[in-house]
């Protein structure tokens, strides 16, 4: 025998279908919101000289059980790309107890560089310390802020405008116009990882200002920790116009110096 469902069972049967499609929409709806989260680009951020990321270190079990605590500094360059390279061992206590779980972790390490906010493009040789302690029978690692070994001098930039670290390129630099971004859209985040979960990442470009308020050329200080981050940036850049504060017109190229964060939105 053949079934036929009544109107009452079509009718529920299309109610039915109705309702996952709209949760099937709520969800689809909800996965793009998350994938277009807008970047946060806090307009005073001037911080650099950070550890932005790292992976602790594992501390032996072996040590943990007879308490032995000690730290291990390192020193290294720091390339573009906030990466770590000619890594040394400077100092190591008990020796040669903790080196190896260090270096171990290096490749997860990213560092915003001294004065790279500032678009100084010669970062200096850095050094780091990472301690391994027993706090309250628990073992703890911590690493300290990176120390710079020497200034590289301070960068080719003069404050002086709204923007920050505005820069005159013109011969009298105490008439460098008051500037001021009239049409800034946000940049889009290019990384996330498996879990579309958005990547912390940390950029600087020097700016040129044309005289029409237009962006003339994006020079990228740093992209870390990948170059998707500056790509994002630059691209974004290109569509940026500048304007005087005070309403008169620009007569040259003006370079600014901005840093950008790109971090999750709370």
């Amino acid at each position: 025998m053949i079934y036929r469902p009544d109107a009452a069972a079509l009718h529920c049967f299309e109610n039915l279908l109705l309702a996952i499609a709209t949760v099937s929409t709520i969800c689809t709806l909800a996965n793009a919101s998350t994938l277009s989260m807008p970047v946060e680009v806090p307009p005073d951020y001037a911080a650099d000289n950070l550890l932005t990321r790292w992976q602790k270190p594992v501390y032996s079990i072996a040590l943990q059980q007879q308490k032995i605590t000690g730290e291990v500094t390192i020193e290294f360059d720091v390339d573009r790309y906030g990466g770590l390279s000619n890594v040394q061992v400077v100092d190591s206590s008990p020796p040669g107890a903790f080196d190896n779980a260090v270096l171990k972790t290096l490749n997860w390490w990213t560092v915003v560089p001294y004065r790279a906010t500032s678009c100084s493009a010669k970062f200096p040789r850095t050094r780091i310390t990472v301690r391994f302690d027993l706090d309250k029978g628990y073992p703890r690692v911590v690493a300290s802020r990176p120390m710079p070994l020497a200034d590289p001098g301070a960068a080719d930039d003069t404050p002086g405008s709204d923007l920050p670290n505005a820069e005159d390129t013109g011969a009298d630099r105490k008439r460098a116009p008051q500037l001021r971004w009239k049409y800034n859209p946000r940049p889009a985040y290019p990384m996330r990882d498996n879990k579309l979960h958005p990547i912390p990442g940390d950029v600087v470009a020097r700016i040129t200002v044309l005289p029409d308020g237009s962006v003339g050329g994006v020079d990228l200080i740093l992209s870390a920790p990948h170059p998707a981050f500056g790509e994002e940036i630059t691209n974004t850049l290109k569509t940026w116009v500048a304007e005087t504060k005070l309403g008169e017109p620009l007569t040259h190229k003006v370079k600014v110096c901005q840093p950008f964060r790109f971090r999750r939105a709370d």
